[in-house]
């Protein structure tokens, strides 16, 4: 149990991850971090992931690859990438999935601007309220009370 609080504790590390994506995907992002504020496409990323972690949408990776595939460098929490890696053999073939769901939704505001708790990914969802005891998603949904962005905590 020791271990178990002890490594629960420390800040989760960071992978850099490279995953070869449709330039509509990247594009996608690119105009989501615009319209809902976050500071990069990176970002956009990771609520799309932690979005359908979360929620559990079912996502079917496949070799499709229709469209001029570029390199799309992103950071992701050490959960996240084992999340998008359990998706299936291709870690790039996940992403296009993930993302390729995203542009399908026809609204996508409960993607981006919703606060999700990253370290609820590939755990239980957690999407966050004022009963929420992270802290870094209490700074994230006070921010956006005040009219602020939400890309100060990392926690959506």
């Amino acid at each position: 149990i020791f271990f178990r609080l002890f490594f629960s504790a420390l800040p989760m590390s960071k992978v850099a991850c490279s995953l070869s994506v449709t330039s509509s995907a990247v594009q996608y992002l690119r105009d989501s971090a615009t319209k809902y504020s976050l500071p990069d496409e990176g970002k956009a990323f990771r609520c799309c992931l932690n979005w359908a972690a979360q929620e559990k949408i079912s996502l079917e990776p496949s070799g499709d690859s229709s469209g001029e595939l570029v390199q799309f460098d992103v950071e992701l929490e050490a959960n996240q990438w084992e999340w998008l890696q359990g998706l299936g053999p291709d870690a790039s073939a996940s992403a296009r999935a993930l993302v390729a769901k995203c542009i399908a939704q026809l609204d996508d505001a409960h993607i981006h601007q919703v606060v999700r708790c990253k370290t609820r990914t590939g755990d239980v969802a957690a999407v966050a309220t004022a009963a929420t005891q992270c802290q870094g998603a209490q700074e994230a949904l006070a921010s956006t009370a005040l009219g602020g962005t939400k890309g100060k905590c990392g926690c959506h």
